[in-house]
């Protein structure tokens, strides 16, 4: 819903009082006026207590057709995006026509920003919602071309949603251009033939003002402009040289800015879209990093990694009370990396599994941790070949068998895999990596195509406890294998156990996806859309992501009239 609450009554929709009935909604107060109509907040009659944002479109001719909104709706909804405005219904009534959304009561993040900047650890994660937004909606090939923050909205628990998806594009009516007037903005034709002006200015992208044609990258540049805005309360292109600015990709960033988030900034509003990020997937990972380097672990390991320094730099001075042996120094450095690792800074944790090698070679630990560094990284061989010189050294070491096990799955050599699984099995007895090994086997199994015979083996394995992380994952991967033995109500009944208890976040989208999957194959295509929408609200496995937007992709499909309850 675009405006900013100024209200213009020239341009805006005739305004509506309070009580007015439009289709089956009656109007309470405006929320906000802007360049193209009037937006309220209405009550659905047909449902009772429902309150939904109702957007009366201007009835001067920028306003597009029924049909033109009914499309554009059909696209959005489509989208079912937990971070994108849903569009509940479109419709023509004597009053103008008008477009019926979810009411989100937060207000746009620029009434918002208009209180000043936002915090890192508040901005950061709003960013990252509606850079997932936009990324979901360019995987779908739908442009926003207005991302700005009055069309960014908050809810009451933190949540965002991206609003007026595609209003830009489809309010083209017989104007030739596009632009928003909730904001200072472009007053007279750039160019002749439409829709290539699209937007507000100031987030306009350089090939937009210079007359081409509008794709991804532009709303990349907008995103920048926005992001910039968040966290230093000003835009980076200002004043009456804004343009010229632009153009030449000279943005006034703010010295404040961290220098991740300078550099994320800049990179999206370079002036030639090809040197801007290949897509919004690396703009969301680049956000993911910088929040993984906030969060609290990590402070605390750069409290460790400090202490840690320190202490090797008075060992290297040859303080007699600190000459720690070789071992002592790799446990040190190891549980740094260890630390690291969990905290997500990759690099660090590898310098310094490396360096716990070279202080004590053949550390057991590290070079496990090192193999599974390699795994994580999507870099399979190299966890193999590291992990293959531990279990050369400990042939008899259920851990080693089991990370090699693991990687050699990775790897897709799956008897490799399985044969080093069941030796490791084999020197469990008692053990607490038991449940692990067996899980990592059945999964070996699974990837073969051998279902049954998991599930046989989970079976033998006795009842998992779910209050425990093991049990969790062990119901985890049974319902996956009742699931691919076509058992879909018992996969349901197990996977709901498994989210029922303390999985990890991987694994728990994993699980979640499994369930969207026993839905759908079971009928409920309801649930399914739930489970699948989970999956992408947590978004912590790329693989299930993707199952998940596979399903959504499958279950969507633009209904016949223009109602989407």
């Amino acid at each position: 819903m675009t405006g900013s609450g100024e209200i213009d009554e020239t341009r805006a929709s005739a305004p509506q009082p309070s009580g007015a009935r439009i289709g089956h909604f009656r109007l309470g107060q405006p929320l906000g006026r802007g360049g193209s109509g009037t937006v309220y907040l209405a009550e659905d009659l047909d449902i009772p207590g429902r309150r939904v944002a109702l957007k009366l479109m201007r009835p001067d001719g920028i306003t597009p057709d029924l049909a033109s909104i009914r499309r554009e709706a059909a696209a959005l909804a489509a989208l079912r995006h937990p971070n994108i405005l849903v569009v509940h219904e479109i419709g023509e009534s004597p009053q103008g026509v008008y477009l019926v959304t979810e009411f989100v009561p937060g207000g746009s993040l620029a009434s918002r920003v208009a209180r000043g900047a936002l915090p890192i650890a508040e901005a950061l994660p709003l960013a990252r919602q509606a850079a997932g937004a936009i990324r979901s909606a360019h995987e779908k090939g739908i442009l926003h071309l207005d991302i700005k923050p009055s069309n960014l909205l908050l809810g009451d628990a933190g949540d965002l949603k991206v609003a007026d998806f595609g209003l830009a594009w489809i309010g083209i009516g017989g104007a030739s251009h596009q632009v928003d007037s909730d904001a200072s903005t472009i007053s007279t034709p750039l160019v002749s033939t439409p829709p290539q002006i699209a937007g507000t200015a100031f987030y306009m992208a350089p090939e937009i003002l210079q007359g081409s044609r509008p794709g991804a990258h532009a709303d990349q540049f907008a995103f920048g402009v926005t992001l910039h805005e968040i966290l230093a309360g000003r835009r980076p292109f200002e004043g009456p040289q804004w343009r010229e600015a632009v153009l030449a990709g000279e943005p006034s960033i703010a010295d404040a800015l961290p220098s991740d988030l300078t550099r994320i900034v800049r990179r999206c509003t370079l002036a030639r879209p090809q040197r801007r990020y290949p897509s919004m997937a690396e703009v969301v990972a680049d956000l993911d990093a910088a929040i993984r380097r906030r969060s609290p672990e990590r402070r605390r390991l750069r409290l460790v990694t400090g202490a840690a320094a320190l202490a090797l730099a008075l060992l290297a001075g040859g303080w007699s009370f600190l000459r720690w042996s070789a071992a002592r120094q790799a446990r040190l450095i190891n549980e740094q990396g260890r630390q690291a690792l969990q905290a997500g800074d990759l690099d660090e944790a590898r310098r310094a599994f490396l360096a716990s090698l070279s202080a004590s070679p053949g550390y057991q630990p590290a070079c496990i941790n090192l193999g599974s560094m390699a795994a994580l990284e999507k870099n399979p061989a190299w966890a193999v070949t590291i992990l293959s010189e531990c279990a050369a050294k400990s042939p008899d070491s259920a851990i080693v068998l089991y990370n090699l096990g693991c990687a050699l799955r990775g790897t897709g050599e799956l008897g490799k895999a399985e044969d080093q699984l069941r030796r490791a099995l084999a020197q469990s007895d008692g053990s607490q990596l038991r449940p692990f090994i067996i899980n990592e086997l059945a999964m070996v199994l699974l990837s073969g195509r051998r279902a049954e015979e998991a599930l046989r083996l989970l079976q033998d394995a006795g009842p998992p406890a779910s209050e425990t992380i093991e049990g969790a994952i062990l119901f985890k991967t049974q319902g996956i294998a009742m699931l691919e033995a076509e058992k879909f109500a018992e996969a349901q009944q197990v996977l709901r156990r498994a989210l029922g208890g303390p999985l990890p976040p991987a694994q728990r989208a994993a699980a979640q996806a499994a369930l969207g999957r026993a839905l759908e194959r079971s009928g409920d295509a309801i649930g399914a859309v739930e489970a699948y929408s989970q999956v992408l609200i947590d978004g912590s496995d790329a693989d299930s992501v993707k199952v998940a937007e596979e399903g959504l992709a499958r279950l969507q499909g633009a209904p016949a009239t223009g109602s989407f309850r």
